[in-house]
């Protein structure tokens, strides 16, 4: 989970400037912090998401690059619908077992 945190740092920084251009928004429709989180979850979700594909793509582009790359990519390409499907899933069903875990572990105070 650390290694994560450190890899998504930089989206959840860029992040901030563009949180901060929201503010008046959310001032002038009068959302409040329920609402205010969602968007603030939307806009996260956006910069992680761009991060990702600008990764991706480099990536791509520096495997394109190389002779042993080209050969990677030729056999990782017609497998990719399958990955991503993979890996939906897998988050699909960890994000509630860890969801889960996370409210046996806080106290039977809080309010959820």
């Amino acid at each position: 989970m650390q290694i994560l945190f450190l890899l998504d740092s930089p989206s959840s920084l860029a992040s901030i400037p563009i949180a901060i251009l929201f503010f008046p928004f959310s001032m002038i429709f009068h959302l409040g912090l329920y609402e205010g989180s969602y968007v603030g979850a939307g806009i996260t979700l956006a910069m992680s998401s761009l991060q990702w594909l600008a990764i991706g793509y480099h990536t791509d582009q520096w495997l394109g690059s190389k002779l042993w790359g080209q050969s990677i990519l030729r056999r990782i390409r017609p497998l990719s619908a399958v990955l991503i499907i993979l890996i939906l899933l897998i988050t699909a069903i960890s994000v509630p077992m860890v969801n889960a875990r996370s409210r046996r572990l806080t106290s039977p105070h809080a309010i959820f």
